[in-house]
């Protein structure tokens, strides 16, 4: 049995994944780009460690997240990341402070 992990009233099994938003404000978009956006996210943090937490959060920070869509699906894949890892959780936490301060455009 996979332990559950409590977070803001939610409890998800380790691996259950939050599904992301595909449409906003009615338009359809570009899902080849998203797709290779969240693919970019996930080899960036793949590479995560204590020492190149900054070099890795600038890489980030750099992407092309330019609307609420993609914002929310780098906040997932963050968060899945960061229950997988747990051991690099301060990591994540650290990431996710110097990504809020991101403005999309």
């Amino acid at each position: 049995m996979e332990k559950a992990v409590f977070t803001h009233g939610l409890v998800l099994k380790k691996r259950e994944r939050i599904p992301l938003i595909k449409k906003l404000a009615g338009g359809a978009l570009n899902e080849d780009e998203d797709k290779e956006l969240y693919r970019e996210i996930r080899s960036i943090l793949n590479k995560l460690t204590p020492d190149n937490l900054q070099k890795l959060t600038a890489s980030l920070i750099n992407l092309s997240i330019t609307n609420e869509v993609r914002l929310k699906g780098a906040v997932d894949i963050i968060y899945e990341k960061a229950i997988d890892e747990q051991s690099l959780s301060q990591n994540y936490a650290q990431l996710s402070k110097d990504l809020a301060q991101v403005r999309i455009t």
